[in-house]
């Protein structure tokens, strides 16, 4: 074996020693020979990947003055004919790629090589390209290959009788065949395929054309197009059309989308997405979007024109925008607003029951946080009065939080902070500023026996300016200023036991409990209830020091907390915790807090049981139990129970109703199949459980997947009915096909 590793003819012929044949004259220059068939490869290979995957466009072709090691089991030199060749098992190495080949063959008079048998060409991206013979000039920008077929790192693959490159520029494949399948398809034809006389890539353009193209499915035509241009995927963006799609909506009829895409520059494009409907006038809806050093901006609106006899124009409006100012701060928003309650839902645009708009600044330290911030709300559902419903503008938070130990090592702890600035306004309801701060002391001791107790020490002051409220007491309407002030003492205590039952199990359990001391009284039934009208009682809350969630309303007077925490942990994985508690109030009975479950001086039993014992079950019940009759006052159950192949999920939600919040019981069940590693299916209902309900919707999927293909088949029925939009049922297809991207159209 004759081998050289070099960049130079003289070292390469002090390499080579006696195995040499040489009839005289100057010895071959290997390294062009490896330089050019390198290029001539790689360039070859890049425009066939190039037409087909973005990630070979990494690949390049070889720095020339790179070391080059050349195997074979002969070298020989014919000076009468000027010729170089190589022969048997041949490899050529240089960097990262490697190129074999039964024999290569230098014709320096007529500056062209040629690569013979089995040529294989490893690239440093995990690409392999195969080819039976290659001949290329010197200058490599012409060439030609026999047999091509390609191997991409993501499986690809890429076949062709011959390819041709042209100009230094462009590259001819021709009698192409392209397919990612492998697995699904097993020995018989791919699951689809590609399949064209002629393609034709241009690096400079990034153009890609292909002739007399069509699509196959289990190596049957189903579509074919005699002339079909795109960019390849080095070109990131360009105007062009994008795939259209069909559709059909109960409220709308024959629905079509011929999305236009614009690009404005490196950093700017627009999405033109209009929808044709046979019963009602088009929607006309874009996208622009555009990125900047330090941000983002996105704008999205729809506008049609009602084919009906009002003829009123609706539309909508949904932007985003974040930017940073430096390293502490940043800004941004989004702006969601509709013309009506229904056209977000009609077009299936949105179909959320509220649009939130906000704007903010914020600013981060490593322990420390700060924002301004103004929000607004439109409510989509009929029961909903935009004139009552507030605008936040502003509302201002600022949090510091102290280093452990701030106050030195005699007192230990650190300090809390917090001040809000709030105002809300409304046209026909309540206008309110609120100023309001807190700061507090903590303190941890760890005892002797492992007990944590937790002493906080805080006050809290708040100040309101009101307008158009009324006294919750007395009903009696209410403007001016009114505030309170509240010191309030937090103690708990909890002590962590585990114990080993046997050596796969550990049980643990933790009674926890909390003293919370504040005076009496402290509400001001002339501040208006607006951020803490949704009370909780959970497990979660149970031991907060404020147990409603805003700042309306805070807790006062004396209660005591208390309960355990169950645990039972296998060393395999399963687990079974638990937990129950309830609270005590030093105080009278208040009728302000019926339904809360706090009203009493004993609260209602907070649960909650989580049992996971194995991968096949998981199951979560939290409940809210009245403490006389122990029936539920609230119920959340959720769940998974089966096997890969039958799995039953469901979700079960049951609230008391409370003040202006009616009662609310429904469900959700699903059903999921694994039938095997590539088929599966599923279905899903929900319902609301009440008097006044019904089914909300019902439907089924089945869904197949494999290396290549993504594909599944929905059928859905939606109930809800509100206004203009009407019931209707859908189904829905969508394929998924590798490299491709996706084809999607709803049925009906």
């Amino acid at each position: 074996m004759i081998r050289a590793r070099t960049s130079s003819p003289e070292n390469i012929q002090n390499n080579i020693g006696d195995r040499r044949k040489q009839t005289g004259g100057r010895f071959a220059r290997v390294p062009s020979l490896s330089y050019l068939l390198f290029t001539f490869v790689a360039l070859l290979g890049l425009g066939a990947m190039v037409t087909f995957a973005p990630s070979a466009y990494a690949q390049q072709a070889p720095d020339g003055d790179e070391p080059v090691m050349l195997v074979a089991d002969e070298l020989e030199y014919d000076q009468e004919n000027d010729l170089i060749i190589a022969r048997g098992n041949v490899e050529v190495i240089q960097g990262e790629q490697i190129l074999m080949a039964d024999e290569i063959t230098v014709f320096q008079r007529e500056n062209r090589i040629r690569a013979d048998g089995n040529i294989v060409l490893v690239q440093p991206g995990g690409q392999v390209i195969f080819g039976r013979t290659a001949e290329l000039t010197n200058d490599f920008s012409e060439g030609f290959v026999r047999a091509i077929s390609v191997l991409l790192a993501d499986d690809m693959r890429i076949a062709a009788v011959s390819g041709q490159r042209v100009g230094g520029v462009e590259l001819e494949l021709n009698r192409v065949v392209a397919s990612p399948c492998r697995e699904c398809s097993g020995n018989r034809a791919p699951l689809w395929q590609i399949k064209a006389s002629r393609v034709t890539h241009n690096s400079e353009t990034g153009n890609v054309i292909y002739r007399h193209a069509r699509f196959e499915l289990f190596g049957v035509p189903v579509f074919y197009t005699p002339f079909l241009s795109h960019p390849d995927p080095t070109v990131r963006r360009r105007t062009g059309l994008l795939a259209p799609s069909i559709g059909s909506n109960a409220d709308l009829g024959l629905t079509i989308r011929t999305p236009l895409f614009v690009t404005l520059g490196p950093s700017a494009d627009i999405l033109f997405d209009p929808m044709a409907t046979s019963r009602e006038t088009a929607l006309i809806t874009g996208e622009f979007r555009k990125r900047f050093n330090n941000g983002q901006f996105r704008l999205r609106t729809g506008v049609t024109k009602e084919r009906q006899a009002s003829d009123r124009i609706r539309s909508h409006l949904d932007t985003e925008f974040n930017f940073d100012v430096n390293d502490y701060w940043r800004f941004g928003g989004d702006i969601k607003i509709a013309s009506d309650d229904t056209f977000l839902d009609r077009y299936g645009i949105d179909s959320s029951d509220t649009l939130r708009s906000h704007l903010y600044a914020e600013g981060f330290t490593s322990r420390n946080y700060a924002t301004i911030e103004a929000r607004s709300f439109q409510g989509l559902e009929r029961a909903d009065d935009q004139g009552i419903t507030p605008i936040v503008a502003p509302n201002i938070d600022i949090a510091l939080i102290g280093q452990p130990q701030y106050f030195g090592n005699f007192l230990g702890g650190r300090y809390e902070a917090d001040l809000n600035i709030q105002a809300l306004t409304s046209e026909q309801s309540i206008d309110s500023q609120r100023l309001s701060i807190s700061g507090g002391w903590e303190l941890p001791i760890t005892g002797l026996i492992g007990d944590l107790t937790t002493i906080e020490a805080s006050v809290r002051g708040d100040l309101y300016h009101i307008e158009n409220s009324i006294n919750r007491d007395t009903m009696v309407p209410f403007d001016g200023i009114r505030g309170r002030f509240r010191p309030q003492l937090k103690i708990d205590w909890r002590l962590p036991l585990v114990r080993s039952v046997s050596r796969n199990i550990q049980q643990f359990i933790e009674p926890v409990g909390q003293l919370v001391i504040a005076p009496n009284g402290v509400n001001d039934a002339n501040i208006p209830n607006q951020d803490s009208t949704l009370f909780e009682l959970d497990e979660t809350s149970l031991f907060s020091g404020n147990r409603f969630p805003g700042l309306d309303v805070v807790e006062d007077g004396k209660h005591f907390s208390f309960g355990v925490n169950f645990g039972v942990f296998g060393l395999g994985g399963g687990t079974a915790t638990a937990f129950i508690g309830q609270s005590f109030q030093f105080r009278e009975n208040r009728a302000d807090l019926t339904g809360t479950g706090i009203e009493d001086s004993f609260s209602d039993y907070v649960v909650r049981v989580d049992l996971a014992p194995t991968r096949y079950i998981d199951l979560l019940w939290k409940a809210r139990l009245d403490k006389d009759t122990l029936e539920a006052r609230r119920i959340e159950t959720q769940g998974n129970v089966g096997l890969p192949i039958f799995n039953v999920g469901f979700n079960y939600l049951f609230f008391e109703p409370i003040d202006e919040f009616p009662e609310r019981e429904e469900i959700t069940a699903t059903l999921r199949s694994q039938l095997n590693d590539r088929w599966s299916a599923g279905a899903e209902w929900r319902s609301d459980l009440t008097s006044a309900g019904d089914t909300i919707y019902y439907g089924a999927s089945l869904r197949y997947t494999c290396d290549c293909l993504d594909a599944e088949i929905a059928w859905r029925r939606e109930f809800t009915r509100d206004r203009d939009v009407a019931p209707e049922t859908t189904i829905f297809l969508k394929a998924t096909l590798k490299h491709l991207g996706q084809l999607q159209s709803q049925v009906f």
